[in-house]
């Protein structure tokens, strides 16, 4: 019993729920991006067809229905077809173990299951009603671990492996978290961590399954994101946070990796037409 508690207890103390979007949208778009936050839609209303989630990195094609809750996790490269006629819940979040990795890290595929527990309806109910915000905001991470549940990755016992590997490269991690920025090099990551780059590289890859530049490159889009939904935020000045050269590298660096531009980006979905929702 003290060692299932335990694992209760440290799982909590290393998992972190960041919400990035809360919304109830219906507008008609057509677009293709890729981004650093997981994302689940509630399928309120649909039309009989024409509504789609494309999934290019895992070669999936899924129908947006009524009544069912679709997960697509980070860094996929997704196209969406949405009719005006459909109306869903967008949630798009981060959910992270031990402040560095996302729970659904590696995988690949966008799932669909029924919403049985009618998430949808009382998220939607919970974004439209007015009343004490911190009240709303614990309800509505409630609905959103609620349909996290339905999608949760195994083994297991993963969360344990990945606590070891996290503190074996705690000072390599925090580095880049805490100072990471586009001047950062191989080179000053593997002094920070003791050892020669070619070392470096080789056991960063081999135990966090990630090369270190693309790591480095994956936390810098994520800071951007967050730095872009800032009041008042431009890419002048998100570029001189993360210290790119100038906006239009920045720029560039971002559309390569998302698909849009930093000013779309910004905008969101009501560039398109959306309706409703309200951001959190």
């Amino acid at each position: 019993m003290r060692n299932e508690r335990f694992d209760l207890e440290r799982l909590d103390q290393a998992l972190t729920l960041k919400l990035v979007e809360a919304a109830v949208l219906a507008f008609d778009y057509r677009g293709r991006n890729r981004h650093s936050f997981n994302r689940i839609f509630l399928v309120l209303e649909s039309p009989d067809s024409g509504s789609e989630i494309r999934n290019h990195s895992g070669g999936e094609q899924l129908p947006m229905r009524a009544g069912y809750l679709y997960f697509m996790p980070s860094q996929c490269d997704l196209s969406f077809r949405f009719l005006e006629s459909m109306k869903f819940v967008s949630f798009h979040f981060h959910l992270e173990l031990f402040g560095h990795f996302e729970l659904f890290a590696g995988c690949g595929s966008c799932l669909e299951r029924p919403d049985g527990d009618e998430l949808g309806v009382r998220a939607r109910r919970l974004l439209e009603s007015s009343g004490e915000p911190l009240i709303q905001l614990f309800e509505l991470r409630q609905l959103v671990l609620a349909a996290v549940a339905a999608f949760l990755p195994g083994p297991e016992g993963r969360w344990r492996a990945l606590d070891a590997v996290v503190r074996r490269h705690e000072r390599v991690l925090e580095f880049i978290r805490r100072e990471g920025s586009a001047r950062t090099t191989i080179e000053e990551l593997a002094a920070v961590a003791g050892v020669s780059r070619s070392t470096f590289s080789r056991n960063f890859a081999a135990e966090l399954g990630i090369p270190p530049k693309q790591y480095l490159a994956e936390t810098l889009i994520r800071r951007a994101e967050l730095l872009l939904l800032e009041p008042g935020a431009t890419a002048r000045r998100v570029a001189q946070e993360l210290q790119f050269g100038n906006e239009y590298y920045f720029s560039r660096f971002f559309k390569q990796r998302t698909g849009r531009t930093p000013g779309e980006y910004r905008r969101g979905p009501e560039h398109h037409g959306g309706k409703g929702g309200q951001g959190q």
